[in-house]
């Protein structure tokens, strides 16, 4: 059953489920500034999406005069997944923005064992990868551009590893996008030269987080996340 969101009580019905009744309701009414603050329209429009939502097989209509859109990209939650590509750790982010506001859903790093087989290995991050989208199903994804130092072997094992997520994210049919480590680094702390610790820094404050993201691979794709989001929102 879909519900259309209205404006301004979208953010809480996306967190509720059917089983929530009175008791979310009045939640709710409480976060609205209790009854006396709620014109006699906006608390029967509430009634009529929480009935709506207890009741599967009720069809959401809305009260008269009430605007809806239902794909208003300003209003609707982004997720994103943030990948930093790695034979021996894939870092990876999960970020969710509503109104240019950032939060931080989830963030690790997909660890293979350098004794295992070489395609082995890949496979792990492949399926590890697959099992990070089935739980947090994100919309978009990306990742940072390859960058070929001097270190060529290095250079050749992230290509392999940036194969297998760029082959996992097609299949599950997310577009990719991909950034310059520069471009990450000024999107996040506003200068193309930060070093690592000042992004995690920026990462932390931008996610609220009451610590710095860790490991590095996953700060790393946390602030690519930040990176698409911010470039994304300004086009």
């Amino acid at each position: 059953m879909s519900v259309a969101l209205i404006e301004p009580f979208d953010r809480w019905f996306l967190s509720l489920s059917k089983d929530s009744g009175t008791t979310c309701r009045n939640d709710c009414y409480t976060k609205c500034g209790g009854f006396d603050k709620l014109n006699h329209r906006n608390a029967n429009l509430l009634d009529s999406l929480f009935f709506c939502m207890t009741n599967e097989n009720v069809e959401f209509i809305p009260l008269p005069g009430t605007k809806i859109s239902e794909n208003r990209k300003s209003s609707k939650i982004r997720r994103v997944l943030g990948i930093d590509p790695g034979l021996a750790n894939t870092g990876f982010g999960v970020v969710d923005c509503w109104k240019g506001k950032y939060r931080m859903v989830s963030y690790g790093v997909i660890e293979t064992n350098a004794d295992k087989p070489h395609g082995e290995r890949l496979l792990t991050i492949y399926s590890r990868l697959q099992a990070v989208i089935d739980e947090f199903k994100p919309e978009e994804a990306c990742m940072e551009a390859l960058f070929f130092a001097k270190n060529v072997t290095s250079a050749i094992s992230v290509a392999e590893a940036k194969g297998v997520v760029t082959l996992c994210l097609a299949q599950n049919v997310i577009p990719l996008s991909e950034y310059k480590p520069n471009q990450i680094k000024k999107a996040v702390t506003g200068t193309a030269s930060a070093d690592k610790e000042l992004v995690e820094k920026y990462v932390q404050l931008l996610l609220n987080l009451d610590v710095k993201p860790q490991p590095d691979h996953a700060a790393d794709a946390l602030a690519g996340a930040i990176c698409h989001l911010h470039s994304s929102n300004l086009q």
